[in-house]
């Protein structure tokens, strides 16, 4: 048996020299398919029955137009085997494309077949007939083949079309069902006030004790008028979100029972809403408000503390030395880490980022007594800025305790300050060193301008000079 082999998926496919059949077990191997699922198909019977009537080849047996091999030790002949024409539609009932690939095998085994006759023998009008019945036949088929793709191709635009129906509703379901959990996150539960936890790291560390006595006596005339914001945790207990001084004064007020809104939240959402929830109060300490912040742009850039105030700092030193036109400005400023910062402080519309990294970051480089006071809400931040400025510790904590006694305004403050440092008296230093000091002051004065003062200088300087020869004479 000569056969001709065709690769398909790995596949060998033989296709029989002499008669052109083509082996329909491997095709349906190639296209993991069964051939019985093809041979049941109704619509297949009824071609191989009407090609049968039309060419007078039996449907099987040995010489039919399907015809079963065991093919001994050739596994390649091995299989069911089919007319031509049957292999045509077989390839059809694979796949558009395997059709094609088929009815191009037997495009090409009629034309070599053709051509063989020619250069053997006179072409006798019995295989003559054979080939030309071959050639209409498969150019009949060729038609049906495709006509077939077309009509694929309609379907799957008819089917692409219900897909695309088929996505509206199902979005239109989840919208549904977002906005159906959304009502619910909102929904206000009564839970035991023992089952609330708070978390390990809180942004609001310090309450006024005064203002949080007077907040639990309004809970416990009208209850707790805003929710809290709570989240499932092991144990059948929730996390406290937002909400910690209304929690502290229930617990003050003796509450039982509490009303919260639940929501599923992650840990990194539970940490975004914390700080933003703190931000947005108006009794927020600065120390407290910069901590906030400093974490909320360490969550949204993925970095730690130490990284967001390197990249602060950076963007301003740019800032300050380039001008605007400055490619190293531009490459900075146009980093997507500069964009997250600058959105976020947008966002929160409390003070720019330029503002923060002036006014706020050197806050945290304040001598510990002072940070304290601060982060307890005990004293204005521009206060204690000018209070660190005081190195001496003593004095520092002198002026602390009466800025925090007396309620000192911010120029009553400076003025202490100035008094201590002139409280070093100019008989401590030498003459030499007092010389020196007036020097010094001179040149940073503005004396010369005023043309006054500089005559009466030129004065002084032509004493001082005389006094030198006379000292040298």
């Amino acid at each position: 048996m000569n056969i001709i082999l065709h690769k398909v998926n790995d596949l060998q496919i033989g296709q029989r020299h002499e008669d052109g059949y083509i082996n329909l077990t491997k095709m349906a191997q190639a296209s993991n398919k069964k051939l019985n699922d093809y041979l049941r198909l109704s619509t297949a019977k009824a071609f191989i029955e009407k090609l049968s009537t039309d060419t007078g080849i039996p449907v099987s047996g040995k010489n039919g137009l399907v015809q079963v091999h065991k093919g001994g030790n050739n596994k390649v002949a091995q299989g069911t085997w089919g007319h031509p024409q049957v292999a045509i539609n077989c390839g059809q009932w694979c796949s558009p494309e395997f059709a094609v690939l088929v009815s191009k095998w037997v495009f090409n085994w009629i034309t070599t077949a053709q051509n063989s006759v020619k250069e053997s023998f006179d072409s006798s009008n019995q295989f003559s007939d054979v080939v030309k019945a071959y050639i209409e036949s498969s150019q009949a088929l060729n038609r049906v083949i495709h006509t077939a793709i077309h009509q694929q191709t309609d379907s799957l635009r008819e089917a692409l079309k219900f897909l695309d129906t088929e996505n509206h509703v199902i979005i239109n379901c989840l919208e549904a069902e977002s906005k159906r959990i959304e009502q619910i996150s909102h929904v206000t539960h009564t839970i035991c006030i023992d089952l609330i936890q708070l978390p390990p790291s809180q942004p609001r560390r310090y309450f006024d004790p005064q203002k949080l006595e007077e907040l639990s006596h309004s809970i416990k005339e009208l209850g707790i008028l805003e929710p809290l914001l709570v989240r499932p945790v092991t144990g059948g207990n929730y996390e406290l979100v937002a909400g910690e001084r209304r929690y502290k004064a229930a617990q003050l007020a003796g509450l039982t029972e509490v009303p919260v809104v639940i929501r599923e939240m992650d840990d990194v959402t539970t940490s975004k809403v914390k700080i933003v929830e703190n931000l947005q109060r108006e009794d927020l300490n600065p120390i407290e408000e910069t901590e906030g912040i400093l974490e909320l742009l360490a969550l949204q850039l993925e970095w730690d503390r130490n990284e967001v105030t390197s990249q602060l700092n950076k963007m301003r030193n740019v800032c300050d030395r380039y001008g605007e036109d400055s490619e190293v400005r531009h490459n900075v400023m146009s980093q997507s880490e500069t964009k997250t910062i600058k959105e976020l402080f947008a966002s929160l519309g409390r003070m720019s980022w330029e503002s923060f990294v002036k006014n706020r970051l050197p806050l945290l480089n304040l001598p510990q007594d002072v940070m304290e006071v601060l982060r307890d809400g005990k004293l204005e931040y521009t206060k204690a800025r000018a209070i660190a400025g005081v190195k001496d510790e003593q004095k520092r904590k002198e002026i602390l305790e009466d800025a925090l006694a007396y309620n000192l305004s911010l120029n009553d403050i400076k003025r202490k300050i100035k008094e201590i440092e002139q409280q070093v008296k100019p008989e401590s230093l030498s003459i030499k060193d007092q010389v020196d000091n007036t020097f010094r002051k001179l040149k940073q004065s503005k004396v010369w301008e005023d043309p006054k003062k500089k005559v009466k200088v030129e004065k002084l300087l032509a004493q001082l000079d005389a006094l030198m020869v006379d000292d040298v004479s």
